[in-house]
């Protein structure tokens, strides 16, 4: 009885500690999984967490570099406009003609108007040209030959002045001067002579680079404005008409003349601006006339001075002879009067000194 009892009793006991044990399982797998689920939404939490900051930053760093780049783009396009309204500034005072510029309106915020094309500015632009004695003199200097060389052979006698003034500084760069006389830089050799100079060119773009190059030499001015003329006639190599723009015959005007040479002649781009602001500037179109005709003017110029001057000296002498006329002669009135003779007694003896006394 005793026996059955405890087997019950053990059997109930393990019984409960087999219940007692899952029922912890449970707990703990619960409990775990718990855990987990917390954990997994932890990380999820974390996860877009990181997400939300990286996208965040991302943008900043976008709106950094775009505010980075705005303000580059407003620099670019600020300074675009002030070189343009500089340009018309320089244009104003040399022409006299107010030109179109690019205006800029600040209310709070500076609000800049899209600058003009590349092309269109270059076309607009205007070159200032101010005179002085050293390019006048240097002008007198060569402007008769040029004129009749130019004559002579069909061509604008302003623009090849117009051009040696540019090419030499007004006659003072080295090579212009004494012994070379190369007046457009001419490259090459003159009757076997030649000189080396280092010489800045253009690759097309504005962009400038040095070379050292081999240069004519002459033995005056005027074979060096032959030369210049004979070039443009005759041309290059294989080409003959490769100035042929510039002949009087295929251009109308001075203007496009130098249109013709730039880009030929010179890789400066702006060469026939600067051409015709030294034409207008020295008035050069007046050696493109008939130099017979110039000569005329210039004699019947001196006999009016003469004249002038005839009728100026001859006015000069007729003032001085009314100044004569009108001198008046001096009068002088002479009168008589009686003689005055006073007595001996009315006069008072000198006083005696002796020595070397003064007598008073």
């Amino acid at each position: 009885m005793k026996t059955k009892i405890l087997l019950k009793g053990f059997v109930l006991v393990s019984c409960s500690f087999i219940w007692w044990q899952q029922q912890i399982k449970q707990t703990v797998s619960a409990e775990t999984k718990d855990l987990i689920s917390s954990q997994s939404e932890t990380i999820q939490e974390v996860i877009t967490a990181s997400t939300v900051i990286s996208t965040g930053r991302e943008e900043v760093i976008a709106s950094i570099t775009s505010s980075i780049k705005e303000i580059e783009s407003n620099e670019q396009e600020k300074k675009k406009t002030n070189d343009l309204i500089a340009g018309s500034t320089e244009s104003e005072k040399t022409t006299g003609k107010p030109t179109t510029s690019t205006s800029i309106v600040s209310e709070g915020v500076s609000e800049i108007q899209t600058p003009l094309q590349i092309e269109k500015a270059e076309k607009n632009y205007q070159f200032s040209v101010s005179k002085n004695q050293t390019t006048e003199a240097f002008i007198e200097l060569i402007g008769k030959e040029a004129q009749q060389i130019a004559w002579d052979e069909e061509l604008y006698a302003s623009v090849m002045l117009a051009q040696a003034i540019l090419e030499t500084g007004s006659g003072n760069s080295q090579l212009a001067r004494p012994p070379y006389h190369n007046l457009f830089g001419i490259k090459g050799s003159y009757q076997g002579k030649q000189v080396s100079f280092k010489t800045q060119e253009d690759k097309g773009n504005g962009e400038l680079y040095t070379i050292q190059s081999a240069f004519r030499q002459y033995p005056s001015y005027k074979e060096s404005l032959e030369d210049y003329a004979a070039l443009l006639k005759s041309g290059l190599s294989g080409n003959v008409g490769f100035y042929q723009g510039t002949w009087k015959s295929n251009a109308g005007s001075y203007q496009e003349a130098a249109k013709a040479l730039t880009g030929k002649y010179a890789t400066d781009t702006a060469y026939d601006k600067k051409l015709v602001a030294l034409i207008e500037a020295y008035n050069l179109t007046f050696y493109d006339q008939d130099p017979a005709v110039s000569v005329e003017a210039e004699q019947n110029q001196s006999v009016n001075d003469q004249i002038k001057l005839e009728d100026n000296s001859e006015e000069k002498k007729s003032v001085e002879v009314s100044n004569e006329t009108i001198e008046q002669p001096i009068i002088v009135n002479e009168t008589t009067q009686s003689v005055v003779v006073i007595p001996t007694t009315a006069q008072r003896p000198a006083k005696q000194l002796s020595g070397n006394q003064l007598v008073q």
